[in-house]
């Protein structure tokens, strides 16, 4: 469809791109800069891939083009393009109750302007026409309906134009042990079939979590709801690349200890372990007791790292316990380096997260790898 919109320019119009074949034109183009090593074959038979996991039915993964008209009457041609993906988000307010109907979440990704077409202003263009599509969304306004959009930056505050407040962008990296390839017998292997419980009792958390602190400090929260749809979407990445980079497809991507457990994604072209979550049941007993199983949940997650050739675990801030305390997260770390690890911190310079929300502040939460795009 062709976006009519308060700020469109005459000669510039943004359309949605929704014809297999002008889907795969884009990707085309775009490969240059988000192949990861893979051939042009197996980048279109990937991004297919993950675009047919369940969290992208429907129309929720939607491929948007800037399409310019150089002369009056002339053709048009697209010269920048990106990718949104729609997923459910919860919503809290002071003094109401969380809302979780009628709010939709924007995240974008796969933005994209060939080098021929660089420095004209296009890119501009197409966010100026997105975030204009974006405000005026169709999402049931008069039932308490919000839109909110989020990104991964690679350059740093440069979407602030549009609004967008960066966040946190802290990690710990976790060297991998490498005489540490045997899974410890006391975790258990979780499969995918069964997260879902797990996944359902992080929801729970974050939704307490959301509602509490609002309700003290008064802050308005948004957050992309973790559903196992979300897990899976990270996973079909992993699974797909797997034998492009000459390994076998994993079995799983959780490990879980008593009231514990640690859910990752592999990044093979970086070599890595991604940790997504680390949950804890409501039920555990103490601080200690986390900790040792937290410890023998990452010995479990660095034998997966040795079998699969991996160099480093990496956690973002906003994944590292989030619903614990501060203090708490520090003593993880320490756990960790007393257990032989070495671990390296800062702030990375890459997959920035980003919000935007122009008619009240809010606070993003829960932006850590698991809801990145």
């Amino acid at each position: 469809m062709t976006v009519n919109n308060k700020i469109a320019h005459p000669r510039y119009e943004l359309r949605e791109i929704s014809t297999e074949k002008e889907v795969n034109n884009t990707r085309r183009v775009n490969y240059v800069e988000w192949g990861g090593g893979l051939s042009l074959n197996d980048y279109l038979a990937r991004e297919e891939h993950l675009g047919n996991t369940k969290i992208n039915s429907g129309t929720n993964l939607r491929t948007w083009g800037l399409y310019v008209q150089d002369s009056e009457g002339g053709e048009w041609e697209r010269r920048s393009a990106l990718e949104t993906m729609l997923r459910p988000g919860a919503y809290k307010v002071k003094g109401q109750p969380i809302k979780v109907e009628d709010i939709t979440t924007f995240s974008i990704g796969s933005v994209f302007t060939p080098e021929e077409h660089r420095g004209k202003g296009y890119a501009i263009q197409l966010f100026n026409q997105l975030t204009s599509t974006m405000d005026n969304w169709p999402c049931n306004k008069e039932n308490g309906g919000k839109v909110f959009s989020f990104l991964w930056s690679d350059i740093g505050t440069y979407y602030n134009k549009w609004d967008y407040t960066l966040t946190e962008a802290f990690e710990y990296n976790i060297k991998v042990k490498k005489e540490g390839n045997v899974w410890p017998s006391e975790v258990e292997k979780i499969s995918t079939s069964q997260l879902k419980a797990i996944a359902d009792l992080n929801i729970n958390q974050w939704l307490k979590k959301m509602d509490n602190d609002t309700e003290a400090d008064g802050k308005t929260r948004v957050m992309i709801i973790p559903s196992v749809e979300v897990y899976e979407w990270s996973f079909a990445r992993a699974e797909f690349l797997a034998p492009h980079f000459g390994a076998e497809k994993p079995e799983f991507f959780c490990a879980k200890h008593g009231d514990l457990s640690i859910v990752w994604t592999i990044h093979f072209v970086g070599k890595n372990i991604n940790i997504l979550r680390i949950i804890t049941e409501d039920n555990c007993p103490s601080e200690i007791i986390k900790h040792k199983s937290f410890i023998k949940c990452i010995n479990a997650v660095n034998s997966v790292a040795v079998q699969f050739n991996l160099n480093t675990i990496t956690i973002w801030q906003q994944d590292l316990f989030p619903l614990e305390s501060e203090s708490f997260q520090k003593e993880a770390i320490k756990c960790l380096t007393s257990s032989g690890y070495t671990v390296d911190s800062g702030v990375r310079d890459g997959s920035l997260p980003n919000y935007r929300s122009v008619r009240e502040p809010i606070e993003w939460v829960g932006e850590g790898k698991l809801t990145w795009m």
